[in-house]
């Protein structure tokens, strides 16, 4: 009796340490494998997410490209251009000042020379197209070769705007290119916009500049939202330096990314890596917006961090998309799957034991 009972212990030992053994090598090759593909799928969402932002955006300079060929447009330039040209730079420089000076001191909007620009033809046109995407524009206006007010939507900051940032990158020493304004937080619609302007060329000469600023987090924040509907984890579009231009429930720009994940993000040769922040373990995948990056020849990105009618803009960072995944998430299956066996395994060890045990004193 002894020896049998020897035996069925023997083998419920040594069968559950080979179970054991067995099963730590089995997760951990299995776990190691999920990891490295999971890492790389990661880049996969995050690059595809990147991809369709910046389809998302050029969709909406096509657009407004399309706008700025309007014939309506180049009419009201040649007869603005006319007004001015026979003049010489100093004299025009000086009616220029005293417009602007007009234009700033004039508060109120339905004044007859406010109304001159903000009530006309071209004016019309742009309120049809406000009309057309609800919630999608902010102020639209036109522009002519010198960088004053031809039409608007609404009264702006200053008559003139050839002295500005954005005015000069679309002009661009009269080549002409489109510059997207990151403007970060705007007045005039609150919340989030990025300016596109846009050349006007008659002759391969620019006769004036149209700007159309978006509220471009609503084109923008469902793709991103509509990846979480796929366990596809949080996904947050940021600034290079670290500001949260978007993240689900957070108000544009009042938070940074945590500043050891910045710090990984800056230094990682990896795009898609596993990272702890001191409470769990995340697999995180980045992906630059590449429109952002002032690599093309066509398109101009960036801002000024601060104007009269918008604040946080950008002085000279790209976008990024980050994607985060929770590690537990992603191996918790794997963790399951590996407990049923583990169980079924020591059931079928214990069940031989009593086998062997069985047999033994049969025999």
């Amino acid at each position: 009796m002894k020896k049998e009972i020897k035996l069925g212990l023997r083998i419920l030992v040594i069968g559950t340490i080979m179970l054991v053994i067995g099963w730590y090598f089995v997760y951990k090759y299995n776990y190691n494998n999920t990891l490295k593909h999971e890492i790389k799928y990661t880049q996969i969402i995050v690059d595809e997410m990147s991809h369709n932002v910046e389809d998302r955006l050029l969709e909406k300079i096509k657009t407004n490209k399309t706008l700025a060929v309007a014939p309506i447009l180049k009419k009201a330039l040649k007869e603005s251009n006319r007004k001015f040209h026979n003049l010489s730079d100093i004299d025009r420089s000086e009616l220029f000042n005293e417009l602007n000076k007009k234009w700033k001191t004039t508060k109120d909007p339905n004044d007859a020379f406010i109304l001159e620009y903000t009530n006309n033809e071209i004016s019309h046109f742009f309120n049809l197209q406000q009309e057309n995407l609800k919630g999608e524009y902010g102020e639209i206006f036109l522009t002519n070769k010198y960088g004053s007010v031809v039409a608007s939507t609404a009264k702006l900051s200053t008559f003139v705007h050839s002295h500005k940032y954005w005015w000069k990158g679309s002009y661009n020493e009269g080549n002409g290119a489109i510059f997207i304004d990151d403007r970060g937080y705007d007045e005039s619609v609150d919340g989030y916009v990025l300016g596109l302007v846009i050349p006007i060329k008659e002759n391969h000469e620019i006769i004036g500049i149209l700007k159309v600023n978006l509220n471009i987090l609503g084109a923008i924040s469902d793709m991103l939202e509509s990846s979480l509907l796929n366990d596809f984890g949080q996904n947050k579009l940021i600034r290079s330096e670290g500001d949260v231009i978007y993240s689900k429930g957070e108000e544009p720009l009042s938070t940074r990314i945590p500043d050891l994940l910045y710090k990984k993000l800056k230094s990682s040769e990896n795009n898609s890596f596993l990272f702890y922040d001191s409470t769990n373990y995340w697999v995180i995948g980045k992906s630059k917006i590449l429109i952002t990056s002032n690599n093309s020849k066509n398109y101009i990105f960036g801002g000024s961090f601060e104007s009269a009618d918008h604040k946080k803009g950008n002085s000279g960072e790209s976008w990024f998309i980050v994607n985060y995944r929770s590690l537990d998430s992603l191996v918790g299956p794997l963790k399951d799957t590996t407990k049923i066996i583990v169980i079924f395994g020591l059931i079928f060890v214990f069940i031989i034991a009593i086998a062997a045990f069985f047999f033994g004193i049969y025999t």
